[in-house]
């Protein structure tokens, strides 16, 4: 009778261990997020597979794009390089983008693509290509290279590229990194207190921040100038929030439409469309990828502890054509953290596994 008893025991310990292992290797973090909260505006998320919707929730939110608006100067990259306005093979000196750039506020994007660059033996003379300027931006997410090109492509050129491409929601976007320095100068110019600085930025509408950023931006052209001005940059997270609130917006809807394009590769001129494919499918640089992948590509989108944005095209090697598009606002940094870590692998299981589509589909539906 013991012995019976003990192996009853023994067997409801084997049953417990596998349920709860089988919880564990069901459970996806950026699944859950999505369940829990998909009555919340701040969540936006499509995933579109051969020309169907399959899920939809708020597509039409207008939310803060964080680095994925840069796929927007991409674009802008590509035409006139199509159209020979510029020349990808430009060297461009490093010193340049320095101008734009500001330590330790980019996650260490910039460093890193520095890095990338030397590894290669892509630098040359202490110069680049502006097509690897351009990489640079996507692959890598460096701000500085985003608004270097802002400023070579030309903003109202990209701002009517955005509205040539008919998408619902999109706002014109203006440059990133001076966005940063808009509390400094305020705090400066009217000599506040940082409570005051933050009031006053506070109450600004978002067409007076982009115009401040707009003007640092200027300035930040000439940096000699830019140093005398000595304006100081304000990293408390209170005035970052502020930032990221004001950053160009754009809904999920706007960059399905957009990936969409990229992944059937029949909307842009194919002069445009071969650039495109250069610079923004970095992912198909991996071998790995290359055995179950025709193409792919993917921007995402983490400026600030408070925003995660991710767009990813695929075509597979049976023929299937995956949009994804996710933006979250209004994080914690438990939830910014947890999402970080693991929504490149939640994208790969939608383009990889059935089942996980069938449950993503039952359950966010």
């Amino acid at each position: 009778m013991k012995l019976i008893k003990r192996l009853g025991i023994i067997l409801l310990i084997i049953f417990i261990f596998f349920i709860v292992h089988k919880q564990k290797e069901n459970y996806d973090p950026v699944m859950e997020y999505l369940k829990t909260h998909k009555t919340d505006k701040n969540v936006s998320f499509i995933l579109q597979r051969n020309g169907k919707n399959l899920v939809n929730i708020h597509c039409d939110e207008v939310i803060p794009l964080a680095s994925m608006m840069k796929l927007m100067i991409a674009v802008e990259f590509a035409k006139q390089s199509a159209e020979g306005t510029i020349k990808a093979d430009q060297q461009i000196p490093l010193s340049d983008l320095e101008a734009y750039y500001v330590k330790d506020t980019d996650g260490s994007a910039h460093p890193d693509w520095i890095h990338y660059l030397k590894e290669k033996n892509l630098i040359q003379n202490n110069q680049v290509t502006l097509e690897q300027v351009a990489k640079g931006m996507l692959q890598f997410s460096s701000n500085a290279n985003a608004d270097y090109l802002i400023d070579k492509l030309g903003l109202e050129n990209i701002n009517q590229t955005i509205k040539n491409l008919q998408l619902p929601h999109h706002q014109e976007i203006y440059p990133l990194v001076s966005g940063l320095y808009v509390a400094g100068n305020l705090k400066k110019e009217e000599n506040l207190t940082e409570d005051e600085t933050f009031k006053k930025l506070k109450a600004m509408s978002q067409q007076e921040f982009s115009r401040e950023s707009i003007k640092i931006h200027q300035w930040m052209k000439n940096p000699t100038e830019f140093k005398q001005r000595n304006i100081p940059y304000l990293d408390d997270m209170k005035f970052q929030r502020i930032w990221s609130d004001n950053l160009p917006a754009a809904s999920a809807k706007d960059y399905l439409l957009l990936i969409e394009r990229l992944n059937r590769k029949d909307y842009f001129p194919p002069n445009m469309q071969k650039e495109l494919d250069k610079i923004v499918e970095s992912l198909m640089e991996n071998p790995t990828n290359k055995e179950w992948l025709i193409h792919a590509g993917q921007k995402g989108g983490s400026t600030t502890a408070f925003l995660l944005t991710n767009s990813i095209h695929a075509k597979d090697k049976d023929g299937n054509m995956t949009e994804i598009v996710f933006m979250f606002n209004n994080l914690t940094e438990t939830e910014y953290m947890n999402l970080s870590e693991h929504y490149n692998e939640f994208q790969l299981k939608i383009l990889k596994d059935q089942k996980f589509r069938d449950r993503l589909i039952k359950d966010l539906n």
